[in-house]
């Protein structure tokens, strides 16, 4: 049986290729930031306070500890991809959602807004 320390990395690799390969919905408009803010810079020499929305769409609705942790190899993967600079409490303003999927449209939306 593997235990979660070879389960992990193995994780963590399958998460950030999705994060790297997420498509824009098409509907999302034009980015709130451009790529410098998001990997925290901005014109006065801070960082950016950010809103990490995570959505999740799944067939039953999870006990919140259980869905909120289930996003911390999310997290991870945007913050390694460079989507967020950081993910401490100072950095993101973190907000999870979930919600039954009708019809089995299972899946995770993510919003990243500045504050």
């Amino acid at each position: 049986m593997k235990t979660n320390e070879t389960t992990a990395p193995k994780r963590r690799t399958t998460v950030a290729r999705r994060v790297r390969n997420a498509v824009p919905k098409q509907d999302a408009g034009t980015p709130s930031l451009d790529s410098h803010q998001a990997k925290g810079g901005s014109p006065e020499g801070s960082a950016i306070r950010l809103r990490l929305t995570i959505v999740r769409h799944g067939p039953k609705l999870l006990d919140i500890d259980n869905g909120v942790g289930g996003c911390k190899p999310v997290i991870d993967a945007l913050r390694y991809e460079g989507w967020i600079s950081n993910d401490d409490p100072r950095s993101i303003d973190f907000v999870f959602r979930q919600l039954k999927a009708k019809d089995h449209k299972f899946g995770t939306e993510i919003l990243i807004e500045p504050l």
